[in-house]
């Protein structure tokens, strides 16, 4: 797998330093990563599956209810 979506709740405390720290490690290990950050708005539910780039091999979430 080389290509990652990550979808991040940004409402969550320490998400975004998490996200950065996956980022980094993906990109260390020849990964390429998109983000949701910032493409949602306060209180949004979910994340459609058309809003997932088409070459996504793997998606990683943070934040979720689990």
């Amino acid at each position: 797998m080389k290509q990652f979506y990550i979808i991040v709740n940004e409402e969550k405390e320490n998400a975004d330093r998490v996200r950065i720290a996956i980022e980094r490690y993906l990109a260390a290990h020849g990964g390429c990563s998109e983000t949701s950050r910032g493409k949602y708005r306060k209180g949004d539910r979910f994340t459609a599956a058309s809003d997932v780039p088409e070459n996504t091999d793997c998606v990683i979430t943070l934040g979720g209810d689990g």
